[in-house]
């Protein structure tokens, strides 16, 4: 039985708002959080030490990060339209991109990090050149009805969550576009690790675990409430969500049970962000904590 264990809150001068996104890097001993506040912060979260602030140089609210392999750099993107690229050790930023018409949501990388793609409120995905100076993207794509939540870059497929409730999968390739439709918007998306499946949280408060193939729904989980705010989902051995109450649910991922839900806090679990040893993990929510867990 797999127990989840709330060990503390990270401390110092945090976030003064809501916690929007946490990244881990890929060695699992960094992190990075972004806020409402407009600051990003480094941690070391297993010894709760915050290492530095990058602060108030987005105009509003921080809504995604993405962190580069050799942790030299990270992306930052912004509801003021903007997607910057910092120098993690100086906090300068390197490149500025700009080209979005309203609040860019989402930001991934793919695998060799050779370009950035970006999904927005403005209905638009945009995939940017990383190794060109060029202020203007390589493909703009009006992709949905209403806003984009999420992007996630799987070889030449971009997969894309949208508001409008569809999840759409184009490839870059072929130039095509085909969408999985669930009736109520799509707020969240995450990719399983051997790529075949994928979960949607919807607005409706349930989780699908989608088959990739063929758009088939292999299982539901509710329990959580999502209705109205961005809340967090995960895949781990089970799903975990985060939800508006402030609970955090691990679901059976093949049965759809809840295997445990855990009281954190009376705000809403924005975001969970896995350690890569797969034994601890962090949540953020919009009463500006970050708590880190640890999985038995």
């Amino acid at each position: 039985m797999i127990e989840l264990v709330q060990k503390y809150n990270l401390e110092g001068q945090g976030h003064q708002g809501p916690v929007n996104v946490i990244k881990y890097d890929l060695s699992g001993e960094y992190c990075l959080s972004g806020g409402s506040d407009r600051t990003i912060i480094l941690w070391k979260p297993s010894t709760n030490k915050q290492i530095k602030q990058y602060q108030k140089v987005h105009n509003y609210e921080v809504t995604d990060l993405q962190i580069f392999k050799d942790n030299s750099r990270f992306i930052s993107c912004s509801a003021d339209k903007n997607i910057f690229i910092w120098d993690t050790k100086t906090g300068n930023i390197i490149r500025k991109i700009q080209g979005h018409s309203y609040k860019v949501n989402s930001i991934c990388m793919n695998s060799d990090e050779s370009v950035i793609v970006s999904g927005s409120f403005d209905t638009c995905v945009k995939i940017w050149d990383l190794k060109s100076r060029s202020n203007f993207p390589i493909q703009s794509i009006k992709v949905s009805k209403d806003s984009i939540s999420k992007v996630i870059v799987e070889d030449h497929n971009i997969l894309i969550s949208s508001i409008d409730g569809n999840v759409y999968n184009l490839d870059i390739r072929m130039g095509l576009l085909s969408q999985d439709n669930f009736n109520s918007g799509i707020q969240n998306l995450a990719m399983s690790h051997d790529k075949q499946t994928y979960i949607a949280s919807s607005l409706k408060s349930t989780i699908y675990l989608v088959d990739r193939n063929d758009g088939d729904i292999m299982q539901q989980y509710s329990g959580h409430k999502t209705s109205q705010y961005h809340t967090a989902i995960q895949y781990y051995w089970g799903d975990q969500s985060g939800s508006e109450d402030g609970y955090l649910f691990l679901y059976d991922f093949t049965k759809g049970t809840i295997l445990s839900k855990i009281k954190n806090n009376n705000k809403s679990i924005s975001t969970i962000a896995m350690c890569p040893d797969k034994k601890t993990f962090l949540t953020g929510s919009l009463d500006s904590k970050i708590t880190y867990w640890d999985i038995k």
